[in-house]
This record gives C-alpha cells, sequence and structure tokens, in this order.
C-alpha cells in the first residue's frame, strides 16, 4: 500500500486525483454521494476526450483538474504554433 502512494506522489496524476476526490466530497455534501460520483465521472470523460484531442494533435497538455460548482480543465501547457491547431481548439472533444 505505501508502494502505490510512493508512486502516486511522484506520478504527475496526483494533483488530478485528488482534485477528483474532493470534488466528489464537495458534491457529495449537498447532492449525495451517487449524483457526486456521476457527476465528476461525466466531467472526466469529457475533459479526457479534449486531452486525447490535443495529444492526437501534438500538444503539451495537463490531465485534468476539477474545481467544484465550476467544472474541469486540462492545463494548456504550451501555446499551438501550426496555424491548423488553433482553430480545432475549442472543438477538441469533439473528434
Amino acid at each position: 500500500m505505501s508502494g502505490l502512494f510512493l508512486l502516486l506522489l511522484k506520478s504527475k496524476a496526483l494533483i488530478s486525483i485528488i482534485s477528483m476526490l474532493v470534488t466528489i466530497w464537495v458534491y457529495a455534501q449537498f447532492y449525495g454521494w451517487p449524483f457526486a460520483v456521476g457527476f465528476v465521472l461525466m466531467l472526466l470523460i469529457h475533459e479526457m476526450g479534449h486531452y486525447l484531442a490535443a495529444k492526437q494533435r501534438g500538444l503539451n497538455v495537463g490531465l485534468p483538474a476539477f474545481i467544484p460548482f465550476v467544472g474541469a480543465m486540462i492545463n494548456l501547457r504550451e501555446t499551438p504554433h501550426v496555424l491548423k491547431q488553433k482553430p480545432m481548439w475549442p472543438l477538441l472533444a469533439h473528434f
């Protein structure tokens, strides 16, 4: 168990996992656990669509970070320099 914890500490996914758990907890306080888990799972699937589409186009992006009552986001770590990447950014989750 401690090996898994140490692996997570070194992992880039730690912030994403912690923010996801905190968001689930916050939503559960207001709406109950089933809603909280389902809603955050829906946000995760949506944001992973952005993440995978951006990676497919060669952009350097971070894993999703969840913000209670705001939603979630992926961090764009670099500005797209290729002209064909820029117009696609708002639509990346739909492909």
